[in-house]
């Protein structure tokens, strides 16, 4: 019996994309590309603890600005690594490689605009089923912090945006996927990965009302079948980043207008 992986259509990226050429023996069995999945899911199910744990604890502006930029990139590396010399992948398989940025840019603009009227136009079923509750002190005294300063204002829309979230969460996103697409191959398999990584996307923010845990889990599964059907990486960073500047400046407005806390 045959346990290495196989493709069905090595034109077919990223869900049957074969591994590269100098991969090892043993990074072709299915057991690699599992442990790689359970390593990158071991990094989610930390950070949800850790955000439990600092619920109870007093955080300062710097210590909530630093984490996601400091905490992300370190995440960023340590998921490459995984994929690199765990799993034996190619950057490829990733989407991480493009030869037309505005491409990439004009997919991630429509990308946020579907997300985001998939967000405003399921909040009032999602509200109606689970009433809006108040947010958290905590992101009450962030962002409240970042509407009086500029300096963090253009930090939370730039690097921490970027880097320190989207850029981190797609990669997390797409290496999961790509990982347990190499094992269950077919259509079926592939979809279910799809629903598995964005059930656990939404799991992780039990901390959150249930409304927004149910709409990142939805959002997770746009982003999960788009990656599917495009393999394109970078769009969904933009679209990421695009949709979550809008929800801060949507907050910061609000905040400044004294509609909040």
């Amino acid at each position: 019996m045959n346990h290495r992986l196989t493709v069905d259509n090595p034109y077919c990226r990223p869900a049957s994309d074969p591994l590269r050429a100098g991969a090892s023996a043993r990074q072709r069995r299915p057991a690699a590309q599992l442990l790689g999945a359970v390593l990158a899911a071991v990094v989610l199910v930390a950070l949800a603890l850790w955000m439990y744990v600092v619920r109870d604890q007093t955080m300062t502006l710097r210590m909530m600005t630093a984490g996601p930029l400091v905490g992300g990139g370190l995440l960023t590396i340590w998921t490459l690594v995984v994929h690199r010399l765990v799993c034996g992948d190619r950057w490829e398989a990733l989407g991480l490689r493009t030869d037309r940025w505005w491409v990439e840019c004009g997919l991630g603009v429509a990308l946020a605009a579907l997300l985001l009227a998939i967000h405003y136009g399921l909040g009032p079923a999602l509200n109606r089923l689970f009433p809006p509750q108040p947010p958290p002190p905590e992101l009450i005294e962030l962002f409240g912090g970042v509407s009086r300063s500029p300096v963090l204002l253009a930090l939370w829309l730039g690097p921490v945006v970027w880097i320190g979230v989207a850029g981190f969460e797609e990669l997390w996103r797409v290496h999961l996927l790509r990982r347990l697409w190499l094992v269950l191959p077919g259509r079926a398999g592939r979809w279910a990965v799809i629903f598995v990584s964005a059930a656990l996307v939404a799991g992780v923010h039990l901390y959150q009302p249930p409304a927004i845990m149910l709409s990142i889990g939805l959002l997770s599964l746009v982003q999960g079948f788009y990656f599917l059907a495009t393999g394109r990486f970078w769009s969904m960073v933009v679209a990421h980043a695009l949709y979550d500047s809008f929800q801060v400046v949507l907050i910061v407005h609000a905040l400044r207008a004294g509609g909040m806390g």
